[in-house]
């Protein structure tokens, strides 16, 4: 059974037509949810905390070995696309040389 769902419009009290306050939270909501620097940072936090606790030994230590294999196959494609991303950064930034911390 498919659950309830509520009209996205209303009448006013004038009988004019507008949008329901839980409509615009709905949609506003899910802009949020897609959108590039909510993802971005969605990303990013957990991955700085991982860094934070685990370090690469722990990493490798502790995952069994078709877990690692995996990471250790799908990995380097995530880096080159995280490299991508700070060239691109750089070049837009006309940097081309960041200090490391």
């Amino acid at each position: 059974r498919e659950p309830l769902r509520t009209k996205p419009t209303a009448r006013s009290p004038r009988s004019r037509r507008c949008v329901l306050d839980q409509t615009i939270r709905r949609h506003m909501a899910q802009e949020a949810h897609n959108d590039l620097r909510s993802m971005l940072e969605k990303f990013l936090y957990p991955f700085a905390l991982f860094k934070v606790r685990f370090s690469a030994r722990q990493v490798v230590d502790e995952l069994e070995t078709e877990r690692l294999a995996s990471l250790v196959r799908e990995m380097p494609a995530d880096i080159r696309y995280l490299e991508e991303i700070v060239q691109l950064g750089r070049e837009k930034l006309e940097i081309w040389e960041v200090p490391s911390r």
